[in-house]
């Protein structure tokens, strides 16, 4: 649960951080930025953003060690061991039939944007 609850607790410290460096800068006598509260808040936000790097990093490697265990299975049951015979049976697979070429486009002239071909529209 507190995966889910710390990168919205990390975007709303930083919203709260920018209104409150907005409203310092148009009224500096309100010292937002100057205040312990708001310097408290700060650490808290970089506590969070960095628990959050954290978690990112951790789900990263999870992610890259997960697909090169799948990988590894995969190579494993492609690749069968010496002196032994396949657990699956290898079927031949079947001749592709041969791909065939779009027709060239025919030399009829090219109807007008009215519908009716002229003889000012053949080559």
């Amino acid at each position: 649960m507190l995966r889910k609850w710390m990168p919205h607790l990390a975007i709303l410290l930083s919203n709260m951080y920018l209104v409150f460096f907005l409203i310092d800068r148009v009224n500096r006598a309100m010292a937002f930025i100057n205040n312990g509260i708001t310097k408290g808040l700060l650490v808290i936000l970089a506590l969070v953003s960095i628990f959050n790097a954290c978690l990112l990093i951790h789900d990263r490697r999870e992610r890259i060690r997960a697909a090169q265990r799948r990988a590894d299975a995969q190579r494993r049951q492609a690749a069968p061991r010496a002196g032994m015979a396949p657990s699956v049976p290898l079927r031949p697979q079947p001749p592709r039939a041969p791909q065939s070429r779009p027709a060239a486009p025919s030399q009829a002239p090219a109807p007008s944007r009215f519908g009716v071909s002229s003889s000012l529209n053949r080559k």
